[in-house]
């Protein structure tokens, strides 16, 4: 983009690596997993291109779970996580099912597992 313009990248992070690679300077998304892209961002840019690859592979099932319940997965996984009280939405936002928050529940388990056996990054926990 030249100098001139300075591009993020957004889009609930479905792009961020490739983002990355196409010259993004920064990340701008609102993630309930925040400590995956810092880390994601800081292998980028520190020259360690496949640890950042590894990480957006392995947040991909996050980022693409419910794609229509983008909110509510989100205010979901910050409930899980201990940094807000409940997932509850107000109308006319739908709530996900239980069953949809039990697969949550053992995606982002797997996801978080993977992440740090794989790569040393720990799942931020405020519970």
């Amino acid at each position: 983009v030249g100098n001139n313009m300075l591009i993020f990248s957004a889009y609930y992070g479905r792009y961020t690596f490739w983002d990355l690679e196409a010259g993004a300077v920064g990340v701008m998304t609102a993630t309930p997993t925040p400590e995956y892209v810092v880390e994601m961002y800081k292998s980028y840019f520190n020259g360690d291109r496949d640890r950042a690859r590894d990480i957006f592979y392995y947040m991909m099932p996050i980022i693409n779970f419910y794609n229509e319940k983008t909110l509510a997965v989100k205010k979901e996984i910050l409930a899980q996580r201990g940094v807000i009280k409940s997932s509850r939405m107000k109308n006319p936002q739908q709530e996900l099912t239980e069953d949809e928050k039990t697969q949550l529940r053992e995606l982002l388990n797997w996801v978080e597992k993977q992440i740090e056996k794989n790569l040393g990054t720990r799942p931020l926990r405020f519970l």
